[in-house]
This record gives structure tokens, C-alpha cells and sequence, in this order.
């Protein structure tokens, strides 16, 4: 008997809720798995993971394109939660390092979210849900910048590649440290010149970047 028809052989019959439920377990192992063992991991491996058959992944994600659009999209929310509470906290370095720090955890248990962007971008898929990202980190940047608590070269791209850069240390909280040395760094109260030929990147640099530019 198959998954469709397990309730009264109806297909298509199951409850919404568990449909949903089913969908967030696919996307949540399809990251763990991939992260582990590169986004061209079985799908299957997916499936077990995750709790459900084959058939189930392929009926909420009919392709690989479609899993890995499905775990973008759910990678980019989670930054934009993390902006959202950021922005919500009253101290401007606070909510900048807070935010800098969600990030780094967030990238940590992803698969490179880089090398993601840049196989969806490949196959034609839409990448313009990361643009909702742009204002609330801008706004972060300014506030943190009008406190006068952050190096004034800094720009919003340059915070945005620490989690990429922290990304791949292995050990669960290996990043802890290095971000720590980085975000002081970042204070204007350190405000040594930055190297000449080391300008941040701009917004349009980044996106190239983000849906093309790395393949490993």
C-alpha cells in the first residue's frame, strides 16, 4: 500500500497540518544532510532522514532544484527573523552584533549557502526573495554607524560574508572566537585605516557574487 493511499484510499486526502509537517521535516534533514555531504547527497538519504518515503519528498519537492529552492527560501527567513529581532534591540551595537552572530549560526548548519545560491541561480531559479534582506541590514549598518559605535568603512556587504568566511570550521562552536575577534574589529573605537585597495563590495558585487559566483 502506498503513502497516498494509506487513509481510506483517498489520495491526497491527509490533513493539511501533516502535509506541513512533512514538508518542514524534508527541508530540515535535506539540510542536514546536505551540509554534511554536499548538496548532490542522495535524495533518498533525505527521505530517511527526514522520516518518510520517497514518494513523500517527491510530491512536495519534485526535483532536486525544487528541495534546494525550498531550503534557500527557508534559510533566507531565518536571516530575515534574525534581522527583524535585531532591529528590535534598543542598543545599536547590540542589535548589530547580535545579528552577525544569528547569522554565523544560521550559516553553520546550512549547507554553503554561496555554493546553494550559485547551483539555483544556474538552473534559471528565482533568487529575489534574498533582496528583502538589503534594508534591514542597511538600517542595522546606519543606526550602528550614527551611534558612532562602528568603523565608519563598514558597510552592510562586509557583514554579511563573516558567516560565509566562519562557516567551515567544523567543530560546533569553533566560530565563537574568530567572530569575537572579527566584531571587535568592526568597533570604531578600533578605527585603524583599512588597506587602500580593500574596499568593501557593493550591493550589486555581493549579489553577483551570492548567485554565481563561487562553484566548488
Amino acid at each position: 500500500m502506498d503513502e497516498g493511499t494509506a487513509f481510506g484510499g483517498h489520495r491526497g486526502r491527509r490533513p493539511r497540518r501533516d502535509a506541513t509537517r512533512n514538508r518542514e521535516a524534508i527541508i530540515a534533514a535535506a539540510e542536514r544532510v546536505f551540509a554534511e555531504r554536499g548538496i548532490d547527497a542522495p535524495l533518498d538519504e533525505a527521505a530517511r532522514e527526514a522520516g518518510v518515503g520517497p514518494a513523500t519528498l517527491y510530491r512536495h519537492f519534485p526535483s532536486r532544484l525544487a528541495l534546494l529552492e525550498g531550503i534557500y527560501r527557508e534559510a533566507v527567513q531565518r536571516y530575515l527573523d534574525a534581522a527583524e529581532r535585531a532591529l528590535a534591540v534598543v542598543d545599536p551595537w547590540e542589535a548589530l552584533a547580535g545579528f552577525v552572530e544569528d547569522s554565523v549560526r544560521i550559516t553553520h548548519a546550512l549547507p554553503s549557502p554561496l555554493l546553494l545560491a550559485s547551483r539555483l541561480a544556474a538552473d534559471g531559479a528565482d533568487l529575489a526573495i534574498s533582496d528583502a534582506l538589503s534594508e534591514p541590514i542597511r538600517l542595522l549598518v546606519a543606526r550602528a554607524h550614527a551611534a558612532g559605535v562602528l568603523h565608519p568603512a563598514v558597510a552592510s556587504t562586509d557583514l554579511v560574508l563573516i558567516p560565509h568566511l566562519l562557516r567551515d570550521l567544523g567543530e560546533a562552536e569553533a566560530w565563537r572566537r574568530p567572530l569575537a575577534l572579527l566584531l571587535r574589529g568592526l568597533r570604531a573605537d578600533d578605527a585603524a585605516p583599512l588597506p587602500a585597495d580593500g574596499a568593501s563590495l557593493s550591493v550589486a558585487a555581493y549579489t553577483r557574487l551570492v548567485h554565481g559566483g563561487t562553484r566548488r
